[in-house]
């Protein structure tokens, strides 16, 4: 398989911004979202410091577990925002909301739109079902309950599809013009043969599809080597035929910048 769909992604591969970036802003780590002006100064900080010709929002993978209501601990001088005390004890207890109303998220979009009013490329990292419900629960209670009650496990996924599909659509009224979606703590490795293939079947493909029809022409939806990595496993992904556009791309914006064109179909 191409090396570009087998990463080595490890934790400091998820670190976006470092503390010394911060402090250089003369920016407290715990404000890093409290104020639209704040995450525009540092997106565009964080993107000359890289050298990218794109900015890149959120600054964590907590955004969309918090609005959903996971304890998150703010940043501070040694890390980013991280999860707490679980807020759950299964996926029976997820309540559904609109994560655009949620404090942070607003301020998400509202910087999103002002960056892109700017003429600057901006691509919004989406966070998967697993990633963000690690956040809120012990992982293995959710794959209890998929073992032992698949159909709460399925309606718990649904129900995360449905809230971040929402919030895709405000990502994209608001100009963004990139959607990366990414699922770290639900990978392969993590997951095992069955569970991805299952999660794969059950949840990536079904979204990935509504996720493109719900971003139109306006924003393209880039998903990382790893997702794509379990859909060429299970024959989901295939590349476009030369001359044609795909659905989706496939691609690392952290490491690899921005994929020229949609070159994958989903299948």
């Amino acid at each position: 398989m191409n090396d570009t769909f087998s990463p080595v992604c490890s934790p400091e591969n998820q670190e976006m911004i470092s503390p010394e970036l911060i402090r250089s802003l003369g920016m407290p780590p715990a404000e890093i979202y409290a104020s639209a002006e704040n995450i525009v100064k540092l997106a565009k900080a964080a993107g000359e410091a890289d050298g990218r010709g794109f900015v890149l929002l959120p600054f964590c993978h907590t955004v969309e577990a918090k609005a959903l209501g996971a304890d998150i601990k703010p940043a501070d001088d040694t890390a980013g925002p991280r999860p707490g005390a679980y807020a759950l004890k299964g996926p029976e207890e997820l309540s559904p909301v609109e994560i655009a109303k949620s404090p942070e998220a607003a301020r998400l979009l509202e910087a999103c739109a002002a960056l892109a009013s700017e003429g600057r490329a901006v691509v919004y990292q989406l966070s998967g079902p697993v990633s963000i419900l690690s956040c809120m629960m012990p992982l293995n209670n959710f794959f209890k309950s998929w073992r032992k009650e698949p159909e709460t496990a399925r309606r718990c996924l649904d129900a995360i599809g449905e809230m971040l599909l929402d919030f895709a659509r405000e990502i994209r009224a608001a100009g963004v013009k990139y959607i990366s979606y990414s699922d770290p703590a639900g990978n392969r490795d993590i997951l095992g043969p069955k569970y991805s293939r299952q999660m794969t079947e059950d949840f990536t493909l079904p979204f990935l599809k509504r996720l493109a029809e719900a971003c139109g022409e306006e924003t393209a939806v880039i998903i990382c080597p790893l997702t794509a990595q379990a859909l060429m496993t299970e024959n989901r992904l295939a590349a476009a035929k030369a001359g044609e556009t795909g659905e989706i791309s496939a691609g690392c914006v952290k490491r690899g910048g921005l994929p020229e064109r949609r070159n994958f179909r989903l299948v």
